[in-house]
């Protein structure tokens, strides 16, 4: 199976299994936040999706076409975003239409899927167009160009060729242009030429060729190609062509000061666009008749044409506003919808809930009571086993008591035996030495009595005698002797014994403490340990993200020093482009001006033009401060240069009114939603000083003369901003200067300030009365006297400045 068939199998498919479960858009919306499975959860969002579209709430088709792509194989993908281009095409969202082109051009494959792919592209370059993005125009059109080339289709070819030679003259790339718009005519000549080419195909030939000689300037040829088209649409019926060539060629003979066929060409296109009621030829219709009508001085008829074109262009616009608001109002619809039906689903869901809750409670009080059951009798058994353990234990331990002491008296009998044997041993040695020393005494006492003569023999007989008996005594007390010292050893080896007994019992308890304590040192040594490791880590967490905070706080550093020098620098540019002194004091001597912005540079700006009738001045106030408000400030600066030196409109309330238009088509704000704009004071005075006009859009302007404070009152719109309407004028206001006048035209930052030891607004009468009691000052002091008490305002209540300040003060008369 290949590729594409594969494609359009599993679109197929899906699309069936969308149609099959076709739902409420409540029942999607609770299902959907019940379903866990991504691929279910997809299929309900593209569910949803579809009826959000069916009903234009395209603003929520778009949100639940995105949550269906997030489970979607490519496919599906590539569905989900053709129906979210066309949904943001409708509401109209060009830019969010362009980003989703480009998210679906890489999906298809446009050798695979060239219906969809040139679609694609064909929708990027209407919707880049429309959003004014040439660049992003010419990039697709040059991608289809490539496509086509391949594919041989020179209509297309042709077509391409003459919109990118429009694109680069829009660009003001004119020379790049003119090389487009020729190969457009050698293409579209080539196409002519051919034999395979349709009638609608060789009709429209000749108006692209028609339309790129136009282009080319070359309207003589433009005529030739331009009527073969006419005679070919005359012939098919195609009213829309005949209309569209009849313009054409009248705008031909009108480039060619050929007037009267031109408006023949004209009058048939418009009674053929009026026919059909088509607004593109009627329009076009009607400029080419109002163009021809100004160039032979009928102004009358001029007028009317401009008439019916602009009541056409405005009602087209008017249905395109409408259908804008519709949709805008559908949207809301649809929110307001969902949010209801969400709302319902959630109360639904919370009284599911508390159902549930309820059976959970239930079941739960059930199972307690299940458990109450058990755990009673468990401890009714657990009772019956600690009796029956308890009673083991204490045989055990009448055991292990009976075991000690038997071991206990085996030990003493044996210490007794051992030291019996040991007391026995000693005597027998001192016998022995005993003995010993005995015999040794008489071997002497021998050895001495043979020495002597015979004659003594008697007499040693005779002591030997005495000593025998004397002996028998010392062996009878030594045998005494002996038995005492054994009874006294005796005597000290069972106290020996007992002693010893207790100091083991002793020594046993101190061991098991010392175990004790040093298992619980042990513990709270580990505990020690692993308190020192988790503070390690923080520790060494702490020094990473200090180091990481330090790094950032340097870049940010650095980036914020760069950005203040950039917006420094661009704060000269600005004050380059404010007017100079010494221009201002050509038409006024006595004045000041006080700038203070903000934020280096400044939405607020002062402007100064000389006019033939004396001079011009403005305190302008733009939406926004610092970097936005300084861009809104140097647009205005130009825009209403422009005016005054090109435009030739000197007037005050002319020139806003100019200004206004002119500051919504630089933004284009009819076609965005943007608000920005500006307030103004915008003063005339004339070269003499006599008279001062004054023109203002929400500022006014204040003045004091006879030593009264006065005011002079803004309309109540801004310059710019759409949400005014179009037409809107502005009041010219005259003085006549009769005596001294002090005026003064401001921006809101002076009155708006916060400030004081209550912390309010310095606010208008609080001004009014600071300009009573200095306005007979010189203007220079008045400078210093103002700032000065907007800076202790602020510092008095520690508050920094909110917004940008600009005072202008002049005397006049």
């Amino acid at each position: 199976m290949s590729i594409l068939r594969y494609f359009s199998v599993c679109l197929l498919l899906w699309l069936v299994a969308f149609a099959v479960q076709a739902q409420s858009l409540d029942e999607l919306l609770g299902k959907l936040q019940n379903e866990k499975d991504n691929a279910q959860r997809s299929q309900l969002a593209y569910q949803i999706a579809q009826q959000y579209q069916k009903q234009k709430g395209n603003k929520k088709a778009v949100e639940y076409f995105r949550l269906a792509m997030q489970g979607a194989a490519a496919p599906q993908q590539v569905r989900c975003l053709q129906q979210m281009m066309a949904a943001q095409a409708a509401q109209p969202d060009y830019g969010a239409a362009i980003q989703t082109a480009d998210e679906l051009l890489p999906l298809l494959n446009s050798a695979k899927n060239t219906e969809v792919w040139t679609q694609t592209q064909k929708r990027l370059i209407d919707y880049a167009q429309l959003q004014k993005n040439y660049a992003r125009a010419v990039q697709a059109n040059n991608d289809l160009l490539q496509f086509y080339t391949q594919q041989n289709n020179l209509v297309e070819v042709a077509r391409l060729y003459n919109n990118l030679g429009v694109l680069h003259r829009r660009l003001n790339k004119n020379s790049e242009a003119v090389e487009y718009f020729n190969k457009a005519l050698a293409t579209n000549k080539t196409l002519l030429n051919s034999n395979n080419k349709t009638a609608q195909q060789e009709i429209f030939t000749n108006i692209n060729t028609g339309v790129t000689l136009l282009q080319l300037g070359r309207t003589k040829e433009a005529d030739e190609y331009l009527k073969k088209a006419t005679n070919l649409a005359e012939k098919n019926q195609n009213d829309y062509t005949k209309a569209s060539a009849y313009n054409y060629l009248a705008m031909a003979d009108y480039l060619a000061d050929r007037n009267a066929d031109a408006l023949n060409y004209a009058k048939q296109a418009q009674t053929i666009a009026e026919t059909n009621n088509d607004t593109e030829n009627k329009l076009a219709a009607y400029k080419v008749l109002a163009l021809l009508n100004e160039s032979e001085d009928n102004y009358k008829e001029a007028q009317t044409y401009n008439k019916l074109y602009q009541e056409l262009a405005s009602s087209a616009e008017k249905q395109q506003q409408q259908a804008i608001q519709q949709n805008l109002e559908t949207e809301i619809a649809v929110e307001k919808k969902e949010s209801e039906l969400k709302s319902l689903l959630a109360e639904k869901q919370q009284q599911a809930a508390a159902l549930k809750q309820s059976e959970l409670e239930r079941q739960k009080q059930e199972q307690a009571l299940q458990l109450k059951d058990q755990e009673l009798a468990l401890l009714k058994r657990n009772e019956e086993l600690k009796n029956s353990e308890l009673k083991s234990q204490q045989l055990e331990k009448q055991k292990v008591q009976q075991l000690l002491a038997m071991t206990t008296q085996a030990v003493e009998i044996e210490k007794q035996k051992a030291e019996t044997e040991k007391q026995k041993a000693l005597v027998e040695k001192q016998q022995q030495e005993s003995q010993r020393l005995t015999l040794l005494a008489d071997k002497e006492r021998t050895e001495k009595e043979s020495s002597q003569k015979a004659l003594e023999l008697a007499e040693t007989q005779k002591q030997l005698e005495t000593e025998k008996v004397a002996r028998g005594k010392q062996i009878t007390y030594l045998l005494m002797g002996l038995g005492l010292i054994i009874l006294i050893s005796l005597f000290f080896v069972w106290r020996s014994l007992k002693e010893t007994r207790k100091l083991n019992v002793k020594l046993e308890d101190k061991n098991q403490k010392i175990e004790q304590q040093n298992e619980a040192l042990h513990q709270k040594q580990e505990e020690i340990n692993t308190q020192n490791e988790e503070l390690q880590q923080q520790q060494e967490e702490i020094m990473a993200q200090r180091d990481l905070m330090q790094e950032i706080n340097e870049e940010l550093s650095d980036k914020n020093t760069n950005l203040t020098k950039s917006i420094t620098y661009a704060s000269r540019i600005q004050r380059g482009m404010l007017p100079s002194f010494a221009q201002v004091e050509t038409a006024l001597a006595n004045y000041f001006i006080l700038y203070r912005p903000r934020d280096i540079v400044s939405g607020d700006f002062y402007w100064f033009a000389e006019t033939p009738t004396g001079s011009l001045l403005a305190a302008a106030d733009c939406t926004g401060h610092g970097v936005p408000g300084a861009f809104m400030s140097m647009i205005c600066s130009a825009l209403l240069d422009s005016i005054v030196y090109e435009k030739q409109i000197t007037s005050p309330e002319k020139v806003l009114q100019q200004l206004s238009t002119d500051v919504m088509a630089s933004l284009d704000q009819k076609n965005n939603d943007t608000h920005d704009g500006m307030d103004v004071v915008l003063m005339g005075i004339s070269h003499d000083q006599r008279t001062l006009q004054y023109a203002g859009g929400q500022n006014s302007l204040y003045y004091i003369t006879g030593g009264e404070f006065l005011e002079l009152k803004a309309d109540k719109h801004p310059i710019g901003d759409p949400y005014y309407p179009d037409d809107r004028s502005f009041t010219l206001h005259t003085l006549e200067i009769t005596q001294p006048t002090y005026v003064y035209g401001l921006s809101d930052g002076y009155c708006d300030q916060f400030g004081g030891t209550n912390k309010k607004k310095f606010g208008k009468k609080q001004l009014r009365e600071l300009l009573l009691n200095i306005y007979e000052l010189p203007m220079k002091e008045q400078h210093t006297v103002l700032d000065q008490t907007l800076q202790n305002w602020m510092d008095s209540g520690h508050e920094e400045q909110v917004d940008d300040v600009l005072v202008i003060g002049f005397r006049l008369g």
